[in-house]
């Protein structure tokens, strides 16, 4: 799957879409379910500009995980890249 982008290039859809594949190229299989990973299906949590992990995972997973997350975790601390809000 490449980036294809409506927006212009630089926008914020467009660098999520872009980061969400490369880490799905990446990781290629879910750490959790060990499912093949798709960027239209996987969301990509990226903590790094606050010293935290990148985690990516299913879509389904994350569904289950988000409120216990967000429960141990500052929200604001994380960006979560939906690829079902980016392609959807």
């Amino acid at each position: 799957m490449s980036v294809d982008c409506d927006d212009t290039p630089l926008s914020d859809k467009c660098l999520g879409r872009q980061l969400l594949e490369a880490a799905v190229q990446r990781q290629i299989h879910c750490p959790y379910t060990n499912k093949v990973l798709d960027a239209r299906r996987a969301v990509l949590l990226d903590g790094t500009h606050h010293g935290h992990a990148m985690h990516i995972m299913t879509a389904e997973v994350w569904d289950r995980a988000e409120n216990a997350f967000f429960e141990a975790h500052p929200r604001d601390e994380f960006d979560v890249y939906d690829g079902r809000d980016l392609y959807g």
